[in-house]
């Protein structure tokens, strides 16, 4: 496959043929190197066949001591988490498929509709061919520029003194530079910078963002098969952040680099039709100035995609524990209930409320019911609740039955 991509380049199609053979290649090393991972008798084999059996033993023993139920709510998930890891960290198809196609292709091909839809661009080709037209112009009219003192007129010398017999000649003046830095000095050193800045945080960026990119889905099944067990599904969790946060990058940068192309066109199409001798430094800087802003943006740009993939997190249900570790409590919260008659105040109206049944019907005195402690008010539900155990001093005590006299 690697001798399939593309060798030759094209000078004025460069940054589109450069990103071109920088994808072939990285598809290939990719293929290869999650070959090389899962090859027979691997290292990374074999570690996923005992960690798929750790699973299954972890599972089963749970089911022993009660801890997991045979249940469909209980059994599918476990299943169906098997049956991904083993697709995506042993078949390169399904791993190509859902995996690679989808974050490495999946963002341009989407920003690439986007463009055909706002811009009318073909793709992120036609967008990079006028990139690099842009970039031939500016640096085109930065040599123009920098020429610039071999157009002008050459200033008037004197004419050669005499020189008198028996004498030796005059000093000659000496030569002057081949370049003063002048105005049309300046003002190349502006068009080249604008320039590189301009590539760097374009065709330099992308180009980066592919590389670490494609090391990312070299070591996907790696982080992959550490989603089976809980304990180390941080591990997966961060790794798949960080691979779509790289993977939404061409997301935003191919729009905004359609964006400053649009910007920056009319300006050097002024520069390469104007001749050498009337560059000024006004077009120069607002050219520096759309290209600084430009490399803010897109540094913007790559921030944004580390926050929107920093918002993913992967499932850590009850159900999806299978490592041991005790599933979370549910949260609970106090029901307000209507308060609670304590025991002794229903001691003292049920002996109350006979005394006075007895005395009526016997026509004695009346009785009075002394406590030899206070009765405190009705507490809530749940320091009733904290009031029934047993503890030194927290009885009430004998209440005492005195006769009136």
């Amino acid at each position: 496959m690697i001798a399939a991509c593309p060798s030759s380049i094209d000078p004025s199609a460069l940054a589109r043929d450069v990103l071109t053979s920088a994808d072939c290649l990285i598809s290939a090393q990719v293929e290869k190197g999650y070959a090389a991972l899962l090859a027979p008798g691997g290292g990374l084999a074999t570690a996923l066949t005992i960690a798929l059996t750790v699973y299954v033993a972890i599972f089963g023993y749970r089911l022993m001591l009660g801890l997991s139920s045979l249940t469909l709510g209980e059994v599918v998930p476990h299943f169906i988490k098997i049956g991904v890891i083993l697709a995506l960290a042993t078949s390169w198809p399904s791993y190509q498929t859902l995996v690679f196609d989808l974050l490495f292709n999946g963002p341009q091909q989407l920003a690439g509709l986007m463009m055909r839809q706002t811009s009318g661009a073909a793709g992120s080709g036609d967008v990079l061919l006028a990139l690099q037209a842009v970039f031939d112009r500016l640096t085109d009219a930065a040599g123009d520029a920098w020429a610039q003192t071999a157009a002008l007129p050459a200033p008037p010398t004197a004419p050669p003194a005499a020189v008198l017999p028996g004498l030796a000649p005059p000093p000659s003046a000496i030569p002057p530079l081949p370049f003063a830095l002048g105005a049309p000095q300046f003002v190349a050193v502006l068009l080249w910078i604008s320039a590189l800045v301009l590539m760097a945080m374009s065709v330099g960026v992308l180009l980066v963002v592919r590389i670490v990119l494609a090391l990312l889905l070299v070591l996907g099944p790696v982080f992959i098969a550490l989603a089976l067990f809980r304990p180390t599904r941080g591990v997966a969790e961060g790794w798949l952040r960080t691979t779509v946060k790289f993977a939404l990058v061409p997301l935003f940068a191919l729009p905004l680099i359609a964006a400053i192309v649009a910007v920056l066109a009319p300006l050097t199409v002024d520069l390469g039709d104007a001749p050498v001798t009337t560059v000024r430094d006004g077009p120069a800087l607002l050219i520096l100035l759309a290209v600084m802003v430009f490399a803010a943006v897109m540094a913007q740009a790559a921030r944004l995609g580390g926050s929107i993939a920093g918002g993913i997190r992967l499932p850590r249900g009850s159900t999806a524990a299978a490592s041991g570790d005790p599933a979370p409590a549910a949260s609970t919260r106090d029901v307000p209930t209507a308060p609670m008659t304590t025991r002794a105040q229903a001691i003292v109206r049920a002996i109350d409320a006979g005394d006075r049944r007895g005395g009526a019907a016997a026509g004695d005195a009346p009785i009075t019911v002394a406590a030899t402690r206070m009765i405190t008010a009705a507490a809530p539900a749940t320091a009733a609740l904290a009031d029934t155990a047993n503890r030194l001093g927290q009885g009430y005590r004998r209440l005492a039955v005195i006769p009136r006299t």
